[in-house]
């Protein structure tokens, strides 16, 4: 292993990027709710695929170091999104990629800070700073789970009233 943990690609498709990450050394497994992929992804590459749906993720608590989801999360209706994000909150243990094709990034990134996640301090070595004010198309999003200790004692609410010398930068959507 290169060290970068255990991944999951949410929503695999077919088993491409799992086969390319084992290929580099990373430890990856893929889900996808198409049983028929997930069957012939397990035939060449067995025990690496699970059938499962976003909206309830077959894995246990903070089981993946990073989680991936590459054109996944636009396909689910708009109530959807948030428990969808809940369960990725739930099964990473600290990192989340996203590339989305629908909405802005301000709108995403509403939702997956609600969720409880952060940018990722390093956005902007993977996406230049002209990207964050993309409009909708294809966006990257890297973000960082915020402990549960950390969201109770400092929610975005309970900032908001010192909001310019305290806000989390990492923890708002927009320009600056």
């Amino acid at each position: 292993s290169i060290g970068l943990g255990k991944m999951l690609d949410v929503g695999c498709g077919t088993e491409q990027l799992v086969c390319r990450l084992l290929e580099h050394g990373v430890d990856a497994y893929g889900v996808d709710a198409a049983g028929a992929l997930i069957a012939e992804a397990n035939r060449r590459v067995g025990g690496r695929y699970q059938i499962g749906s976003v909206l309830h993720l077959p894995y246990e608590p903070e089981s993946f170091d990073t989680i991936l989801s590459i054109a996944c999360l636009e396909h689910l209706a708009e109530a959807d999104i948030p428990p969808a994000l809940s369960e990725l909150y739930r099964v990473t243990k600290r990192f989340l990629y996203a590339r989305l094709t629908t909405h802005d990034r301000t709108w995403w990134e509403t939702r997956f800070f609600a969720a409880g996640f952060r940018r990722h301090p390093l956005l902007l070595t993977a996406v230049g700073f002209q990207s964050l004010d993309t409009k909708p198309g294809p966006i990257t999003l890297l973000f960082e789970k915020i402990p549960q200790t950390a969201l109770q004692e400092y929610p975005c609410a309970a900032l908001q009233p010192e909001h310019n010398l305290l806000m989390d930068a990492l923890r708002e959507a927009g320009p600056r």
